[in-house]
């Protein structure tokens, strides 16, 4: 008897730790569909705000028409999001275990070890930010391509890259102008830090209204019409 109650125990055991291993997949199951399902829908807005501003510049924007035109082209976009999403999150992977180490050691990490840690995080930090800024910038032109010229994900990606590189010097300019936009929004938002938590919460809030409302569809708008004007001098081109 002794013996089937420790069977029966183990068994009851290795049961607990399957339904919690079970849980712990459900959960991570559900939080990667709920993560692509945020991407999907910001893709399609991102479609849908492209051609907005695309036939605001035409004179003949129209909502509904906008948003059909954005889940036609949905499914491209939403690949390009993926695979730049991918190439930034595999660059990502030597800083990831990095930090697993050091974590790993913590405790047997000397004063030099943990500042060889120090530099390595921030050197590694340094550098993939300098790269993630590096992949969007040679792929700034990509969502407008797909939206505007119909383009598929591949074709797409061709077309934006063509377009950055015949409209460089105007490129950075742009860059240059959406970034002072943003600086502009936490200027506006910075005097609330001084009323403690509450107030930083507020000024965040609204520095991201404000960015919804007011900036990003200037910005947009400014990409769409610069992208619109050199997409038609490169179709001029002999190689256009």
């Amino acid at each position: 008897m002794g013996g089937l109650e420790e069977k029966s125990g183990n068994g009851g055991s290795v049961c607990a730790s399957r339904a919690i291993s079970d849980c712990r997949f459900n959960r991570h199951s559900a939080f990667g569909n709920l993560r692509h399902i945020v991407a999907a829908l910001a893709a399609l807005f991102k479609a849908w705000w492209i051609k907005l501003c695309y036939d605001a510049l035409e004179g003949k924007a129209i909502l509904s028409t906008a948003f059909h035109h954005a889940k036609s082209l949905f499914v491209p976009l939403f690949k390009f999001e993926l695979i730049l999403t991918l190439l930034i999150g595999i660059a990502f992977i030597p800083l990831i275990n990095l930090g697993l180490d050091f974590f790993r050691n913590i405790h047997m990490l000397t004063k030099e070890a943990a500042l060889y840690y120090v530099i390595s995080f921030m050197i590694w930090s340094a550098f993939l930010g300098i790269f993630a800024i590096t992949i969007q910038f040679l792929f700034t032109f990509v969502p407008y391509a797909i939206v505007i010229d119909l383009k598929g994900t591949l074709s797409g990606i061709r077309r934006g890259v063509m377009v950055l590189r015949h409209n460089l010097v105007d490129t950075i300019i742009m860059w240059l102008l959406v970034g002072l936009a943003g600086m502009a929004l936490q200027v506006a938002a910075y005097p609330f830090r001084f009323f403690g938590f509450w107030g930083t919460l507020a000024g965040t809030l609204v520095a991201v209204i404000l960015g919804w409302v007011a900036v990003m569809p200037i910005t947009t708008c400014w990409w769409v019409e610069l992208y619109r004007r050199r997409s038609k001098t490169l179709n001029s081109l002999p190689n256009g």
